[in-house]
């Protein structure tokens, strides 16, 4: 009796450190979800339960929620299960007495639980669970309960995104007394078959973020009708409207800088049409800021000839070319 209450509270000392490690590392994970399955084999008793017992079947199952890390699982589990063995024991001897040659069946069922631990890696998944609960006789010659650990170590492969096949093994001990006039307190079983389990299906990667749409082109402002007289850098008043409206746009948009670029059509050398195209996009700038425009948004740049938009062969190409244009600079 003193040794099945100090392996009891050994099984819940231990059950509860081993709970407490999932616990505390649970925040930390990322949730998969639910998980269950299946198994069927063969038991075999060893020890002193070998001496009353033979090879017979065992089945069981389990169900709980998992964790997932980056490749490995962490698991809660509760796990009911059955072993039915052919059993020769029957009271009146010191383990056991032939009873005519009349060979009875010893079923005993368990409800067990605790941590599973499982390492996961592409479809292949090898665990080992951490079990103990409440052991009970439900048909044979013995009638006893009490409290068991159980290990049971698996390996399987995944047959489908959600299903897990494969191998098990397990060592059982029941503090339970393996014959009807033994005096220990202790039965031993191995299993070993197939299992079959249901997870949650892995996520997916989620997919890299599209790439930051291009900046879009920055794109220049002819003022059209914002024209100079030949060799002049006054602004013509038909042009006045075309810049109160640029204006008014730049006012609106506070955001955007501008540099005002100055031409000039071809004639006259290189260095009088820079010097010129320059006084142009001062003149422009300066009525910007006239009408409200900040200084500080603007910015200016003469490029002579340099930038031809029609040709220079005719008055009309010459009158097009000395303009005034406005290009974001942001």
């Amino acid at each position: 009796m003193m040794g099945e209450m100090r392996r009891g509270r050994r099984l819940t000392g231990l059950t509860v450190f081993a709970l407490a490690g999932v616990l505390a590392a649970s925040p930390q994970a990322r949730a998969d979800g639910p998980e269950a399955g299946g198994y069927v084999g063969a038991g075999f008793p060893i020890g002193h339960y070998n001496d009353t017992a033979g090879i017979g079947g065992v089945v069981g199952g389990w169900g709980g929620y998992r964790w997932m890390f980056d490749k490995s699982a962490v698991s809660l589990i509760g796990n009911p299960s059955f072993s039915i063995l052919p059993s020769e024991d029957c009271p009146g001897g010191p383990y056991f007495v032939a009873c005519d040659d009349d060979t009875s069946v010893a079923s005993t069922f368990s409800i067990t639980a605790g941590p599973k631990f499982a390492i996961v890696d592409e479809g292949v998944e090898a665990s080992v669970a951490l079990l103990g609960g409440y052991f009970r006789d439900i048909a044979g010659p013995i009638d006893e309960s009490g409290a068991g650990l159980a290990v049971h170590g698996a390996l399987g492969f995944d047959v489908h995104p959600e299903l897990n096949l494969g191998v098990f093994v397990r060592f059982e001990e029941q503090f339970l007394r393996p014959a009807a006039n033994s005096d220990r307190d202790d039965r031993q079983l191995i299993s070993a078959g197939l299992q079959l389990g249901w997870h949650e299906p892995a996520e997916a990667p989620a997919a890299p973020p599209p790439p930051p749409p291009a900046p879009a082109p920055k794109k220049k402002i002819i003022l059209r009708g914002v024209n100079f007289d030949f060799d002049k850098a006054t602004l013509q008043p038909q042009g006045k409207p075309i810049l109160d409206e640029a204006a008014k746009i730049l006012k609106e948009n506070p955001s955007i800088n501008v540099q005002v670029q100055g031409h000039t059509d071809s004639i006259g050398s290189v260095e009088y049409n820079l010097r010129l195209s320059d006084r142009r996009a001062a003149t422009v700038k300066n009525y910007l800021v006239s009408q409200g425009v900040a200084a500080s948004r603007l910015t200016t740049q003469g490029f002579g000839k340099a930038n031809p938009v029609a040709t220079n062969d005719t008055a009309e190409g010459r009158a097009q070319n000395r303009r005034v244009e406005l290009v974001p600079t942001n």
